[in-house]
């Protein structure tokens, strides 16, 4: 049991530090947008910011993966 209050630690850790990175990159975004930037500019934060959302995504579905297999 100590381990999986550990996990569940660590997991919550991982998932605060994500939402600091993509509240971080929408705000860079929103920045850019109100500045004009370059379609450049533009290209990469709406990548980042997918990049960010696609890995939430992932860990969502590892947990729940997780969660089904320490329920049973």
């Amino acid at each position: 049991m100590k381990r999986r209050n550990t996990n569940r630690k660590a997991q919550w850790a991982a998932y605060k530090d994500l939402q600091r990175q993509v509240d971080r990159a929408w705000k860079t975004m929103k920045s850019h947008v109100k500045q004009r930037a370059g379609a450049g500019q533009m290209d990469r934060d709406r990548k980042h910011l997918v990049l960010l959302l696609g890995e939430c995504n992932y860990m969502v579905r590892e947990l729940k993966r997780l969660e089904r297999k320490f329920s049973r």
